[in-house]
């Protein structure tokens, strides 16, 4: 019966002096950030956000950032992250399907939303000084249990994005639920996700609605191994939430510091996004540090619906996703529609508080995940059909193995790979193109683009262009396969199995000029090792 803003300022009554926020140097109280949020929703419901309304935050990691996702809550709103990384097509088309007309962002990233259209800026920092003259009270708004906390949008297989309506009502049950999984201690946690991730909810509000301390890190510092662990010493940091590619890098640069005594690590590691793996390195890793390792499963559309406590010892190398949180239902479900019995696979279902209110503007679709819940006596209870592969094991927990449809999880994203083809056919490059996702010989996932050209030749750099101007990074193909045509089952579809392994060396679009150097060989030594690739030129790109 509670609203976020309920719970945070529950901790602004509580200990208004406690440090709140921590970012670059620079740190603010509860009270400061309660009153700074405060003085923006006034701002906003100046500027005509009213209850209910949509409103894009795309701004840099910053103190202002959390300032403005509170304030846009405090406002009666919903906050809508837009990634200034983004591609600006991609910006404004989550602009526009959001229906928004202000979005709160930065004199640094202020260009990325400018090609919008006629939508108005607020500068989190440029506007500084008229917002401070505002109000530091609370403003008045109607809290409702069927307010939206956020809308994130999410790859989308019709190549365009969808928005997921995420409640308040979810995100406080998961918040009460975790509170009591760190058992009402002080944390330090570190603010690593991107605010598009929907763990940075979990990050900024299991910290900020229960009193504890929240430490951004830039965006630089959090691709950095060392920088991120001389933060986690620096700060004391007790609590992490990363994705599994996150947790392999950070063990592999420890590895690099075999034999110093100075490495700190988290008491607790949450990993969640994508299929964590326990290998020796981690299982010893966690043991010595005596690390609480937790797996936490949740797709976008209930963020997190189950837990699992790593025991190093014995769990196996893919462990369990684990048993439901307060509040959640897990069943699954065989073809048939009927109850698989422990054992037997099936797609997963989700029901209970913590399922999601559907995707913004797209009802068919709505209709085609979300679906009625004929397990539940509740009116108007649904399920979520998560479109992933799962079953029973005796203990009660769930193991997680794989996909039923085309979505894929790379270095944590999700990603439809509908999405990617839908652009590819649109660039005109192209007669049929289809992508998937493929191990490199490092056990790392990437994606291969399998092309029929519609010319002569098949143009790598021209697609690689067009794409980077439709899609973020993280979806455009690392290998691309030209192909006379696409093998075909018996009835008539692409036979994805036939389709095949790409050639590293293929990694390159330059024309190969051979090292030289002893430099220049000990750099492309390290990259053919890193990369799996069989040659390196000195005209290569180590990004691309």
């Amino acid at each position: 019966n509670k609203s976020l803003v309920d719970l945070f300022e529950e901790q602004v009554i509580k200990s208004p002096g406690s440090t709140s926020v921590v970012y670059n140097g620079s740190e603010v109280s509860y009270q400061e950030l309660n009153e700074r949020s405060n003085r923006l929703a006034h701002y906003l419901q100046d500027k005509g956000v009213r209850q209910g309304m949509l409103v894009p935050i795309c701004i840099e990691r910053s103190i202002e950032m959390v300032v403005g996702v509170l304030g846009i809550l405090k406002a009666g709103a919903t906050y809508v992250p837009v990634d200034p990384e983004y591609p600006s097509d991609r910006i404004s088309y989550m602009l526009q399907d959001s229906g928004a007309n202000l979005v709160i962002s930065s004199r640094k990233s202020r260009s990325k939303v400018v090609d919008a259209g006629k939508i108005e800026i607020v500068e989190m920092d440029g506007d500084r000084a008229v917002i401070s003259t505002y109000p530091s009270d609370k403003p008045a708004i109607t809290a409702s249990r069927d307010n939206l906390a956020y809308v994130i949008y999410t790859s989308g297989s019709t190549g365009k994005p969808k928005g997921v309506r995420m409640g308040e009502s979810g995100m406080v049950n998961l918040l009460s639920w975790q509170q009591k999984q760190f058992e009402n201690k002080h944390r330090r946690v570190l603010q690593f996700a991107s605010l598009t991730f929907d763990v940075s909810f979990q990050e900024i509000f299991s910290t900020l609605c229960f009193g504890s301390s929240l430490y951004l890190i830039s965006e630089e510092r959090r691709k950095d191994m060392s920088a991120m662990l001389s933060d986690i010493k620096t700060y004391g940091i007790t609590h992490l939430f990363v994705p599994y590619i996150v947790l392999k890098s950070l063990v592999e640069y420890v590895q690099t510091l075999a034999g110093s005594g100075d490495i700190v690590l988290p008491e607790e590691i949450i990993v969640a996004g994508e299929q964590l793996k326990l290998t020796d390195d981690i299982r010893e890793l966690i043991q010595q540090k005596g690390v609480k390792l937790i797996n936490q499963y949740g797709p976008t559309e209930a963020h997190v619906v189950s837990s699992y406590n790593i025991d190093a010892a014995t769990s196996p190398a893919l462990p369990p996703i684990g048993k439901p949180i307060d509040n959640t239902q897990l069943y699954i479900v065989n073809a048939a529609g009927e109850l698989s019995p422990v054992g037997v696979p099936g797609e997963l279902y989700i029901g209970g508080v913590q399922v999601a209110q559907g995707y913004l503007n797209k009802p068919e679709l709505t209709a085609e995940k979300f679906i009625a819940d004929r397990f539940s006596n509740k009116e108007g209870a649904r399920l979520y059909k998560t479109g992933d592969l799962a079953r029973w094991l005796p203990d009660g927990n769930i193991e997680y193995m794989g996909r039923i449809d085309d979505q894929v999880k790379v270095r944590g994203y999700r990603i439809e790979l509908g999405e990617i083809e839908s652009i590819l056919q649109q660039s005109g490059l192209v007669s049929k193109g289809v992508v998937l996702a493929r191990e490199d010989s490092n056990g790392h996932k990437r994606l291969v683009g399998y092309v029929v050209s519609s010319e002569t030749k098949f143009d790598k750099q021209a697609m690689m262009t067009y794409l980077h101007k439709h899609l973020p990074e993280y979806m455009v193909p690392a290998l691309w396969v030209e192909l006379e045509s696409m093998p075909v089952t018996p009835n008539g579809k692409v036979d994805k199995r036939a389709l095949p392994e790409p050639d590293a060396s293929e990694l390159s679009g330059k024309e190969y000029v051979a090292p030289q150097t002893e430099t220049e060989k000990k750099l492309a030594t390290i990259w053919q090792q890193l990369l799996g690739v069989e040659k390196v030129g000195i005209h290569d790109n180590f990004f691309e």
